[in-house]
């Protein structure tokens, strides 16, 4: 009976565990900030991600591969169709973080499919129309 009870209390707790780890694994500091306000806010890359990066990289589909490696080492590929790309470069290191452009959208009126963004730069985003998806101000 108490072996049972045991085995029973072992699986709850990896569960648990594996409830916990599966909450928070998908969620990165710009999705965690982004879920936490309403309809229109400003912010700097540096506040959100919390890293030492000097230099921040917002990539759309169109981006030229060979362009984006001269700000970056590394194998970043340029997004697909759909997609977009914010990049963390820390001393010439880049660390690709992808988003849903009906999630997150950084490509809506950009100028250029690669554009650099320092990380005091305050960037806007809002919410329209009621939507879920976050579309930066690049006006």
């Amino acid at each position: 009976m108490i072996k049972k009870i045991l085995v029973a209390v072992v699986v709850i707790v990896v569960l648990l565990i594996g409830l916990v780890v599966w909450a928070f694994s998908g969620r990165d500091p710009l999705q965690q900030y982004l879920s936490q306000r309403a309809e229109k806010t400003s912010l700097t890359l540096e506040s959100v991600f919390n890293t030492n990066a000097n230099t921040y990289l917002l990539v759309c589909p169109g981006a030229d591969k060979q362009k984006l490696n001269r700000y970056v080492s590394g194998d970043i590929e340029p997004p697909k169709e759909g997609s977009n790309t914010l990049v963390t470069v820390t001393q010439g290191k880049g660390t690709a973080y992808e988003y849903k452009r009906d999630a997150i959208d950084f490509c809506v009126n950009a100028s250029d499919p690669i554009r650099v963004a320092h990380g005091s730069m305050v960037l806007n985003f809002t919410q329209p129309d009621q939507s879920s998806r976050w579309v930066l101000d690049n006006g």
